[in-house]
């Protein structure tokens, strides 16, 4: 509440009570009349007013305000005969942006279902010397005065503050942001930065050899194989990757397809989009996006969606985090094909590396027993010399050490089974069929697929993985 100053004035049969809020913005009037008579002298605006100045109210004053109380003889009431003008706040300055600062995929397709590779539009190039954003001023706002008539400043808003990173400075006004190189603009955190694209003119193969850049890489050919591609950024591929080993820090697009084998892999930490994935390991933290995949390893930690125009997924093995949507799962033929939803693959691979890891302490426990029993029985006989005894001893700490990663191993291998068994979520949509021959693994739970089945959805559901047809 705004503290109040009241002010008291008699004039003939009339008291006036002013009250003024204390900055002076606002005041209040109260008429009374003394007596229950007709009094024999009317008020005036003339002495309202002057009781206003002698209270250093000037400014702002409500006239007709005024006249209709004394006309309309409203007493014993508080009304606002004086309203300052309240000073206005200027608006805040921004950051207006030249370009786009996130990076997004569009995928196009047409009647057919084929996808357009060649619009992804899924970053933004700069040149040296390119604007890439301006700061617009804070407005200064507009004074006030109150009710003594003094001036009250405006007050402006606030100054926009640039966040850039690598790659970008600011102008020598300070008014804009420019790009020091040419590369890909990110918007990375809070700050922009413009990220250093190497860009290979032809294909990668003894004329490059293999590649390993800080970066995003563009190859405008193909990855031939044996080759090594290993970037911090994002890869696109105009052509094919073949049988290279790829590593990519963000996101990989190839506008070909993958041609693989079982000696070559590739690693992404972002999405992948491709045309297609023959015969080839990929393990993608993100979606992995493409028309079909054929005999192949696949490791998606999120979304795999096989679409356009074949939208198929048969043989190999498939180990997705939540969800897989394809038009046709398998073939006529029976194809084998094992498919695991809900895990995260990293973690999945992990088991398995531990069921790998212990069945090999295991064997080797098991090859130690009988030469540690006969070393016992040397020893109590003393049959044993001194040398025979560092041996031994040797022999014995492998085999507690071996012991002890049995027990670490087993813990973790029973940390990700019990993942396993929580598992509800998880689900395989199939536009047009799935064929016997498939095995399809949510959690815990796996079923085989015995007769040919139409659109459907695979899920959990009390226990089991029912087929919804759709």
């Amino acid at each position: 509440m705004f503290q109040r100053i009241n002010f008291d004035k008699i004039i003939d049969d009339y008291t006036l009570n002013l009250v003024v809020t204390k900055d002076y913005m606002k005041a209040y009037l109260e008429i009374s009349l003394d007596t229950d008579e007709i009094p024999d002298k009317n008020l005036t605006i003339e002495d309202i007013e002057s009781f206003l100045r002698e209270k250093e109210v000037v400014y702002g004053i409500q006239r007709n305000i005024i006249q209709d109380m004394i006309d309309s003889r409203v007493y014993q009431k508080s009304v606002m005969v004086a309203e300052a003008d309240m000073p206005q706040k200027g608006d805040d300055g921004y950051i207006q942006y030249t370009h786009r600062i996130k990076n997004s995929i569009s995928l196009n397709q047409d009647d057919k279902g084929n996808i357009n590779f060649k619009e992804l539009g899924w970053f933004v190039q700069v040149n040296k010397g390119d604007v890439l954003a301006k700061k617009i001023p804070p407005t200064k706002g507009k004074g006030g005065k109150n009710l003594k008539g003094e001036e009250i400043p405006a007050v402006s808003g606030k100054e926009a503050v640039f966040k850039y990173g690598k790659n970008v400075v600011e102008s020598e006004d300070k008014t804009s942001l420019i790009s020091t190189k040419e590369g890909r603009l990110e918007y990375a955190g809070d700050k922009l930065q413009v990220n250093d694209v190497l860009s290979i003119k032809g294909n990668i193969d003894t004329s490059t050899g293999n590649i390993h850049f800080g970066g995003d890489v563009v190859v405008n050919g193909d990855i031939k194989t044996g080759f090594e591609v290993n970037c911090a950024g994002s890869l696109e591929v105009n052509g094919v990757i073949e049988a290279a080993n790829i590593v990519v820090g963000r996101d990989l697009v190839v506008k070909g397809g993958i041609q693989g084998n079982a000696k070559s892999s590739i690693k992404v930490s972002g999405s992948t989009i491709c045309r297609f994935i023959e015969n080839a390991c990929v393990f993608s933290d993100g979606d992995i996006i493409t028309d079909f995949v054929v005999h192949s390893n696949i490791s998606c930690g999120s979304n795999l969606v096989v679409k356009g125009k074949k939208g198929l997924i048969v043989g190999g093995e498939i180990k997705v985090k939540n969800e897989i949507n394809a038009q046709v799962i398998g073939s006529y033929m029976g194809t084998k094909t094992i498919i695991e939803i809900g895990l995260d693959p990293s973690q999945k691979n992990k088991l398995d590396a531990y069921r790998d890891e212990l069945h090999s302490n295991e064997k080797k426990l098991k090859d130690l027993q009988p030469t540690i029993e006969t070393g016992k029985q040397l020893l109590q006989r003393g049959l044993m010399d001194n040398i025979k005894k560092i041996s031994f001893v040797k022999m014995l700490e492998d085999y507690n050490k071996t012991v002890q990663n049995i027990s670490i191993v087993e813990t973790e291998i029973q940390k990700i089974e019990k993942q396993l068994s929580e598992i509800r979520y998880g689900m395989m949509q199939v536009k047009d069929k799935i064929y016997p021959g498939v095995k399809i693994t949510i959690g815990r739970y796996s079923r085989y697929i015995k007769d040919e089945t139409g659109a459907s959805k695979l899920y959990v559901q009390d226990g089991d993985i029912v087929i919804h047809k759709n």
